[in-house]
């Protein structure tokens, strides 16, 4: 896996940590994803509120200066002490923190017919033209994912006053720093189940294996097959030899539940009680026609007297 570049300290910095030249870069790879999203909707939030109602302009048209201008707000703003405050205290984390930055943003950037129409008529409108908007900015790139990436990390590192979300740890020499990477808990980890391929922090690793649909899990039948977890129900009820099966005989009254596998062997085990179960429901069929018969014969005689 290729680490990400090295990072060394300004002089200032290196004055500040002494010897430790050498910083970690990993980051909260979930973190930093959804923060990169909320960076796109956010400035299509803004766009359609910017220019909502307005003949003259598209939000495509203003995507770029309000970009330019979200990225310049998010990474000068200086955290206050309450915020800090609020981030020390676990009360507010540095995502949490992050998204009330992008709702102020967005406000910020509301037009006068907006915010009217806000009021006075269904807004449902309004968020279809955000979530077209979004898709649009997908499919143009007006704004790639890796620069998000790179803005959402430098966002985080500067909210992240307890370093949930980032390392950040500084070591003397290169080669430490390399035998931290191997360890630290933020490292990026690919899932090596077929198919996935999802990247994750370290630190997440059981939580992924947990839920990740492309994980082979012995079958919850207990048959002999491997099955990926995504696909086990459809296995459980149309493939497993193990899946439970009716009689075929059930119409006559057999109602036991085998597996599809042992069906066969139970109908040749139980043919003489599947006869008996044949013969009991003759005779109860031959009974009853019997009755009907009397009745049709009483019903044709009355009608004659009539």
């Amino acid at each position: 896996m290729q680490h990400p570049p090295k990072i060394a300290l300004s002089s200032s910095s290196s004055s500040l940590f002494g010897d430790l030249h050498f910083e970690c870069n990993y980051y909260n790879v979930d973190q930093v994803r959804l923060l990169s999203r909320s960076l796109l909707l956010a400035l299509s939030t803004a766009c359609v509120e910017r220019t909502y109602g307005d003949p003259f302009q598209t939000p495509l048209s203003v995507a770029p200066d309000i970009r330019k201008e979200l990225i310049n707000y998010l990474l000068r703003f200086v955290p206050s002490s309450s915020t800090l405050e609020a981030i020390t205290s676990c009360s507010l984390s540095p995502l949490e923190s992050a998204q009330d930055l992008l709702d102020t943003f967005v406000l910020s950037k509301t037009s006068f017919i907006s915010r009217i129409s806000s009021k006075l008529i269904n807004n449902e409108s309004k968020e279809d033209k955000i979530e077209d908007f979004l898709q649009e900015l997908h499919v143009t790139e007006t704004w790639i994912s890796s620069h998000r990436d790179q803005v959402a990390k430098m966002v985080l590192r500067k909210l992240d006053i307890r370093r949930d979300t980032n390392c950040g740890m500084r070591f003397k020499s290169e080669f430490e720093l390399e035998k931290h990477e191997l360890v630290c808990v933020l490292r990026p980890i690919s899932c090596g189940n077929e198919g996935c391929g999802h990247v994750f922090s370290a630190i997440h690793v059981v939580e992924h294996d947990k839920l990740c649909v492309y994980k082979l899990l012995p079958c919850e039948q207990r048959c002999e097959a491997m099955v990926i977890r995504g696909e086990m129900d459809k296995h459980c009820v149309t493939e497993c030899p193990m899946r439970p099966m009716k009689c075929s005989f059930f119409h006559v009254g057999c109602n036991v539940m085998v597996p599809y596998r042992n069906l066969e062997q139970h109908c040749e085990e139980s043919i003489d009680l599947h006869l008996t179960l044949a013969c009991e429901i003759a005779q109860k069929q031959e009974a009853h026609v019997s009755n009907l018969t009397q009745r049709i014969f009483i019903l044709q005689k009355v009608s004659k007297i009539y």
